[in-house]
């Protein structure tokens, strides 16, 4: 149902599960991690844990302040068809951001990459995940006036080097 014009899942966009092999693989793709409930659960936690500390007023910015209180910041839920095209898409082993990757469900989710080299196999592997998104969430420290990044997002607010962090921030 992604490219069937009728469900209007991305405008004018092409939804990249339309020709996922349009763009080459950069590196060669060794597998997925199996996402059991355990896994999924931690991510989530760590995922909530931090859109909480925002929602509270609680999370600094460069400049010194903290960004305001949320009005409305829901707990994120784990969905299989978003994790299903997110494995989709690192199959490809590339960092290009997809056009368009909604479901009817979700149709404006976010997007995070995080790439990490091993030279020996990781002991924990969850450890790297949950790695991932504390870097993810670091790039908060690189915002400047939190205030104004909440009243003008997304228009006018510059998020190149801190693009991941507002992806987990973002309803």
């Amino acid at each position: 149902y992604y490219c069937d014009k009728q469900y209007k899942l991305c405008g004018d966009k092409k939804h990249f599960m339309c020709d996922p092999d349009a763009v080459p693989s950069e590196e060669e793709f060794l597998g997925l991690l199996p996402l059991t409930g355990s896994i999924k659960r931690l991510y989530l936690d760590r995922h909530n844990e931090y859109r909480n500390k925002l929602a509270g007023g609680d999370q600094e910015f460069e400049g010194g302040g903290k960004f305001p209180k949320a009005t409305r910041m829901r707990e994120m839920i784990w969905d299989d068809e978003l994790a299903y095209l997110a494995g989709i898409h690192a199959k490809r082993c590339h960092l290009k951001r997809a056009d368009c990757h909604a479901t009817a469900r979700f149709p404006s989710s976010g997007q995070n990459h995080f790439v990490k080299y091993f030279y020996e196999k990781p002991k924990k592997v969850i450890d790297k995940l949950l790695q991932s998104l504390d870097s993810w969430w670091q790039e908060s420290q690189y915002i400047e006036d939190g205030n104004a990044m909440v009243d003008e997002y997304p228009i006018g607010v510059n998020l190149t080097a801190a693009a991941q962090f507002s992806t987990i921030a973002y309803e």
